[in-house]
């Protein structure tokens, strides 16, 4: 790979001593400086823009997300609670009944994302609990906290990416459950841990590296792949046996249409409208989202829009309250949960559990669970996560020195006279259907922001706007890519900044007078605008 490296930058460089009156070193140097500014990232610049990327490119493939549809999400909500005249939290009793009609349904696995600290009432037992569900060959999972970093030796990693060995037992939070349930839970059922640290916004599957303590989504899909060990997703790398392949933390990637299947439990207004009963949807409607989130997105953040269709609230997973599930018939039942892996948690007012999904705003915590477990059971070992990242730095590095060698040609190229015209009518027609499309969804003000935007770049610089949409498009099919590969998208936002200091600068230090209007402007063609140097 370095020779045929080295072997193109040769090229390159003779081409580049031929060609052009410049130093052959100065593109080197040009290239070496833009990645050491990279690499140090002054005021956090990179790091920013690289995470919008990310969200941005997030939103724009999350229409072609194929889920597993294989994935309940029961959510205890007021409702319920308030209906039944309970307190909060519910009473072990309460809850030994709710776990034994579930699993009377047989799903393949049931995850409970609760606390259990204390009693939850004098007479209460956790027998009562966990009788119910003593003698179900339906894998039970329990939550647990795990210890602040502070309490954890200072070489613990809760998002080690390397395999260990040794056994870090203490990793549990004592007081976030009871004793005698922790040791009756041992006997029978299994532990996740979560309040993890340390990860970012990314979801660790195994905390530490040691396969004994993982997280709800991992311990979720160890149990189903078990129990449907013919599934692909678990067929090509078991996680039973092969804990090493999922020991990156998770990008979590979201769909952008919700199943069918919850569409009788929420209002019209609620969520942005579904797949259809067999979990497609139109491709025509699938590249419009996606065209929708990639043009809206340049210059909000689309999770506060109030148009569903535009925010996305709801993930691809079934999310059902309680409140409504416990008044359905036995049959939708059996739809939503039997063969299926059920997570219960709560969603109650005054006791937020809500944690930030990239894509859907915020959200409940054990739905991030779901959207992770959904991710494993539809992309298996191939999730998106932060892979062969020197191998990354090194292309990106390699990409850049190229890319400083041919600049000299492509700008030769770029000054065709016929060219520049061709370019400036795409780089303007860009602007029009920006301000078109925000003007289609009642966007007035980001509509005459757009085309305002598009009437400055084609009176200074018009050949700009369709180089760096060609640069978008470019770092998007580069984005695109990486995700195939189970990479994290690359950094395009930071395109931004660097048009416009390249649009500006020659205005300031040009070698030569910049005309105003540009010679070719579209607008000085179209009404004949006089110009000045």
């Amino acid at each position: 790979m370095l020779t045929r490296a080295r072997a193109v930058l040769g090229s390159l460089h003779a081409a580049f001593r031929s060609r052009t009156d410049l130093h052959p070193l100065l593109p080197a140097l040009v290239a070496a400086s833009f990645v050491m500014l990279f690499a140090l990232d002054p005021f956090g610049i990179g790091a920013a823009s690289h995470a919008r990327s990310e969200q941005a490119t997030l939103r724009v493939v999350a229409p072609f997300y194929d889920p597993s549809n294989q994935v309940t999400v029961i959510l205890i909500d007021d409702d319920f609670v308030r209906s039944r005249g309970m307190g909060w939290p519910l009473r072990y009793a309460d809850q030994g009944r709710l776990m034994r009609t579930i699993l009377s349904v047989k799903p393949t696995v049931l995850l409970i994302d609760l606390v259990y600290p204390h009693k939850h009432g004098a007479t209460d037992d956790v027998q009562q609990l966990l009788t119910p569900i003593a003698n179900s060959k339906t894998p039970v999972i329990f939550t647990a906290m795990a210890l602040e970093p502070a309490a954890l030796p200072a070489t613990y990693r809760f998002c080690s990416e390397k395999l260990s060995d040794a056994p870090s037992g203490g990793l549990m939070d004592k007081e976030s459950m009871r004793a005698d349930l922790y040791e009756d839970l041992l006997k029978k059922h299994r532990l996740a841990y979560i309040r993890w640290s340390g990860c970012g916004n990314r979801y660790p599957l195994v905390l530490g590296g040691d396969s004994k303590t993982v997280t709800p989504a991992f311990a979720a899909f160890r149990a189903y792949c078990e129990s449907h060990s013919g599934s692909t997703s678990c067929k090509d790398s078991p996680p039973a046996t092969h804990t090493e392949d999922y020991l990156q933390p998770m990008i979590v990637r979201s769909g952008a249409f919700p199943p069918k299947l919850q569409d009788y439990a929420y209002g019209e207004k609620a969520c942005q409208k579904p797949a259809d009963a067999q979990g497609n949807v139109p491709s025509m409607r699938t590249w419009r989202v996606a065209f929708q989130q990639l043009t809206l997105g340049l210059f909000k953040d689309l999770r506060a829009e109030r148009d569903n269709e535009v925010s996305l609230p709801c993930p691809a997973v079934t999310v059902v309250p309680l409140s409504v599930l416990e008044k359905a018939p036995r049959k939708d039942w059996a739809t939503l949960l039997e063969g299926k892996a059920v997570l219960i948690g709560a969603h109650i007012s005054g006791i937020p559990d809500l944690v930030e999904s990239q894509v859907h705003g915020l959200i409940p915590g054990v739905v991030l669970h779901a959207m992770a477990l959904d991710n494993l059971l539809s992309l298996g070992s191939g999730y998106l996560a932060d892979r062969h990242e020197t191998l990354q730095q090194i292309l990106a590095g390699l990409l850049v020195a190229v890319f400083a060698y041919m600049f000299p040609f492509v700008v030769r190229l770029l000054e065709h006279p016929r060219l520049k015209t061709i370019l400036a009518a795409a780089g303007f027609a860009v602007w029009v259907v920006l301000a078109a499309t925000y003007l289609s969804l009642n966007h007035w003000l980001v509509a005459l922001a757009a085309l305002g935007i598009g009437v400055a770049f084609d009176l200074t610089k018009p050949t700009t706007s369709a180089g760096y949409l060609l640069a978008v498009i470019i770092a998007g099919v580069g984005s695109l890519f990486s995700l195939s590969q189970g990479w994290p998208p690359g950094n395009w936002v930071g395109l931004v900044i660097i048009a416009f200091t390249h649009t500006i600068k020659p205005y300031y230090f040009g070698e030569e007078r910049k005309h105003f209007p540009h010679r070719a402007s579209v607008l000085r063609s179209l009404f004949k605008i006089r110009g000045s140097s």
